[in-house]
């Protein structure tokens, strides 16, 4: 019996004018380093169009953060990869081939990451204008169907996953009081509570182990190391104080600010303050010359 996706429309064509090997996005991780120097940008009444392209180019580069970028990068190479090694046409792309990626990505990744990965496609076509083909795209739908069925919609973890241990930790530990201690252990047959100190005395036996001095560690540490890691990450003030349970602004005692985190604060308010000369530098100009009749 043929395939059911081998008389879907017409031939396949190849869209000769796009360079698979060079599709660029705004996602593109090399995008913010080629127009970094659009801070250049000139003061004076002439600009030239190569500038404006310039800058609208550097802003719509910007348009995702760099995780954002990270990720999309990822996904963007694995499928360009894939288009690469069939021999397929990226963009546009036929329902054929995004059936045939979903089944190679079946291959590694559970039903929700392939959503995730598909998701790269609608943004390359939307990137030339194309529509989007995975929008009200039948076959497609059912060959995801068939993959969530067979799959599952459960995630693979990483064995050193803070999740997926505590599942494993379930279950090897099953208790019938549902409102009982999350964290326990079976101790000579019964179930124990695992207390802060039994966790702390086994967090600094592992540390030990790791050749790590732990003179300094304690339970505490866990408080001060995650508001510190909110505050590097960008947490919000609000958020930080939620995750912690705090209602006052004292974690802010806790937050270790190293070199790093100063320079790169310095590094910020030394950009922001170029910024704000050279828009106070163009008003300026634009004063001085209306009050010479040039405008």
């Amino acid at each position: 019996m043929p395939s059911p996706h081998a008389c879907i429309g017409p031939p396949i064509t190849r869209l000769d004018m796009v360079n698979t090997t060079s599709l660029r996005c705004p996602f593109s991780l090399i995008a913010k380093e080629e127009h970094a120097e659009m801070d250049t940008l000139s003061t004076t009444n002439v600009i030239t169009e190569g500038e404006l392209d310039k800058a609208a180019q550097f802003f719509y580069s910007n348009a995702y953060s760099d995780n954002t970028k990270r990720t999309y990068t990822s996904h963007n190479n694995s499928y360009i990869n894939f288009c690469t090694q069939f021999g397929y046409p990226a963009i546009p792309a036929s329902t054929q081939t995004l059936c045939r990626y979903a089944a190679f990505l079946s291959k590694s990744l559970k039903f929700n990451s392939i959503k995730q990965y598909l998701n790269i496609v609608r943004i390359l076509h939307a990137e030339w204008n194309l529509p989007n083909p995975l929008s009200n795209n039948f076959i497609l739908n059912c060959t995801l169907q068939g993959i969530r069925r067979h799959l599952g919609d459960a995630t693979i973890r990483h064995p050193l996953c803070p999740v997926q241990a505590l599942f494993n930790a379930a279950q090897h530990v099953i208790t019938s009081d549902i409102n009982g201690p999350a964290f326990v252990y079976r101790h000579n047959g019964q179930i124990r509570p695992l207390t802060s100190e039994q966790f702390i005395d086994r967090v600094k036996e592992c540390l030990r182990l790791a050749g790590i001095d732990t003179s300094d560690i304690a339970s505490h540490s866990f408080r001060r190391g995650g508001a510190t890691f909110c505050f590097k990450i960008g947490l919000s003030p609000d958020a930080i104080k939620l995750l912690g349970d705090w209602r006052s602004h004292c974690y802010q005692n806790y937050i270790s600010n190293d070199v790093t985190t100063r320079y790169t604060i310095i590094q910020t308010l030394t950009e922001k303050l170029c910024e704000n000369l050279i828009i106070m530098s163009v008003n300026i100009t634009a004063i001085h010359d209306k009050d010479k009749g040039i405008l």
